[in-house]
């Protein structure tokens, strides 16, 4: 996962990169893959020359507790505020999910 500054100071553009492997656990169901979009949808990524994807957002900045560790705000920011993390999921076409993989942004500054 790559960050960088983004089109306003209160913002960050985020590149997270999937090298196209199924889910761990494959039901045989069809599904959608992409990076979580608020709680029950995905967004689809680009496809890249070597079989993976790679999902490009904007996320939101406010000031955390510790300076040098922003909250990332918006609708593919989950989890606590000093804890926040992008989701990446596969999607039946029924209520729930087959599998998802947390990527944590703790890491950012």
């Amino acid at each position: 996962m790559t960050a960088t500054s983004g089109p306003a100071a209160d913002a960050v553009r985020v590149r997270l990169l999937h090298d196209g492997a199924k889910p761990i656990h494959d039901t045989g169901e069809t599904y959608r893959f992409g990076l979580q979009h608020g709680a029950d949808d995905v967004l689809a990524g680009a496809p890249l020359a070597d079989g993976g994807l790679a999902f490009d957002i904007v996320l939101g900045l406010r000031p955390g507790a510790d300076p040098e560790r922003p909250v990332f705000l918006g609708p593919f920011a989950h989890g606590p505020a000093q804890g926040r993390f992008l989701r990446l999921g596969w999607k039946p076409d029924r209520p729930g999910w087959i599998n998802r993989i947390k990527a944590p942004l703790t890491a950012i500054t």
